[in-house]
């Protein structure tokens, strides 16, 4: 005979639970929460290995997946909405504001120039940011930090073999665009050495703070050797996508990340021995390598010569624009010492850069308040191109006469407007803030040091349009003071004495 038991009750107390208004509701949600972690993280993995989609298919193939996580999304609010009882936080007020001066600047003030391209483009990013934002709040830490181990090794062998046998390597996109050339710099999974740079320095820069801040987490030597191995072989992939903004964005937030963590008195030796294990990395790679890769040695040299700008003889056969010339109105440079001015000058893609902010400041002055229209700049450009370059020879510039600025905040500002870049801006800092003020031992503090390494970054390219900064963004904002660890809900990852 089996021993007698009451298994009847908890079956029934569960029916009493769901009998419950209240506790229906609560389970429902967190059906949904878990689900919608669940979506985001196959969204993520989807995006960062196929980030682009193939020439012949309308969607990308992490689109349906967007579109599966915002109804998730919905679904929850939704009943919450009807009540009135959900609650906006001050970011998302901000956010609203932006996105709504967005659409008033693209779709009413210059309907006659209207883009669907670049409007669709922006429209997918914030939905992007609605999705991921309400979707990490139930995310498991420990899977989201195990697959940007994996991206940054397999990114970096792949960009390894990239750079050494080219062709066959080169799997952007996968059906997108291709670069098949030897000599050229890595991609990864990316179809642009930029995208690449920027998705690199952001893992990259993410879990070397959580290494830096796992000092006392107990971890065999498998564990230790697999961190090494994802920042190493993420900075060599990082260094040999030749992105000199990522190069920049994953330094400063360096220098960021020391500076709290030496006020917080939480600077330990593991943040040394892993920026040691970067430098080491990419160090032994170069001379064992020695990769022959076009434009290389010039980038190197120009950050070399910028920093120790009185080492090097400096060119000055580059003649100065007219007076009253777009070029003169880039005011920072008068600022800029002698020989790092003309250095500037002599590098060929940073002097269509600094021509090209020239064109966006010369156009913000003539449309401030809605800007020349989304996807208008190009155009603006060629008409001021004739002007830009008087006396230089084709090699010595970008001859493309359809440029874009190159500087994600000037871009949005000359296409959008001051007025709906106003309100982007200030809901941007407004996130970092927030996510600065939860503090280091916070879960959402390495997505806070990502997202300053991307807010770096796209001061030298213009994926402000593109969804890896809202995913960023998106991290940083949706992480509560509390967050799933191990699958419990824990303070933060650290412990500290």
């Amino acid at each position: 005979m089996y021993p007698r038991t009451n298994s009847w009750r908890p079956w029934f107390k569960n029916i009493l639970a769901l009998s419950d208004p209240l506790k229906a509701k609560m389970t429902y949600n967190k059906k949904l929460e878990n689900i919608s972690a669940g979506v985001l993280l196959v969204y993520l993995a989807a995006y960062f290995f196929v980030p682009y989609k193939p020439w012949q298919s309308p969607i990308s193939l992490h689109t349906p997946f967007l579109g599966l996580g915002l109804i998730l999304y919905f679904l929850r609010i939704f009943p919450d909405i009807l009540r009135g009882g959900f609650y906006f936080p001050r970011d998302l007020v901000f956010f609203t504001l932006a996105a709504v001066f967005f659409m008033i600047s693209s779709g009413i003030v210059h309907c006659k120039e209207f883009s669907r391209q670049g409007v669709q483009a922006y429209t997918i990013s914030f939905l992007c940011f609605i999705f991921v934002r309400g979707a990490v709040r139930n995310l498991n830490l420990n899977a989201l930090f195990f697959g940007m181990k994996v991206y940054l090794i397999v990114s970096g062998i792949l960009i390894l073999l990239q750079i050494k046998f080219a062709g066959p390597f080169f799997v952007a996109g996968f059906g997108g665009q291709m670069n098949s050339g030897k000599g050229v710099p890595g991609w990864g999974f990316g179809n642009t050495l930029i995208w690449a740079g920027g998705a690199m320095a952001w893992m990259l820069s993410i879990i070397l703070t959580r290494y830096a801040l796992s000092c006392n987490e107990k971890s065999g030597i498998r564990a230790r050797l697999f961190d090494l191995s994802a920042l190493g072989l993420g900075a060599i992939g990082l260094f040999y996508t030749l992105n000199r903004g990522a190069w920049v964005g994953m330094a400063l937030a360096m220098l960021l990340l020391s500076g709290i963590l030496i006020r917080a008195g939480l600077f330990q030796k593991s943040f040394l021995k892993g920026l040691a294990v970067l430098l080491f990395f990419v160090s032994v790679s170069a001379v064992v390598l020695r990769p022959n890769i076009y434009k290389m040695h010039e980038k190197l040299s120009f950050i070399k010569s910028f920093m120790h700008a009185d080492a090097y003889e400096i060119s000055t056969k580059v003649p100065v624009a007219d007076k009253g010339s777009i070029a003169e109105k880039v005011s920072f440079m008068e600022g800029f010492p002698e020989k790092p001015r003309q250095l500037l000058a002599n590098d060929a893609s940073t002097l269509t850069r600094l021509r090209a902010w020239g064109v966006a400041l010369d156009g913000i002055k003539t449309h401030p308040f809605w800007g020349l229209g989304i996807g208008q700049f190009p155009g603006f450009y060629e008409k001021a191109f004739p002007r830009l370059f008087p006396g230089l020879e084709w090699w010595e510039f970008d001859p493309n006469t359809k440029q874009i600025p190159h500087n994600s905040y000037l871009y949005y500002s000359v296409e959008a407007g001051l007025l709906p870049a106003a309100f982007l801006f200030l809901f941007i800092i407004i996130l970092l803030v927030n996510a600065f003020r939860l503090g280091v031992r916070a879960p959402v503090f390495p997505f806070f040091i990502g997202a300053v390494t991307l807010c770096v970054w796209i001061l030298t390219c213009d994926y402000i349009i593109e969804r890896i900064f809202w995913i960023a963004l998106g991290l940083a904002a949706g992480f509560p003071p509390t967050a799933r660890q191990n699958g419990q809900k824990t303070p933060g990852f650290i412990e500290h004495p």
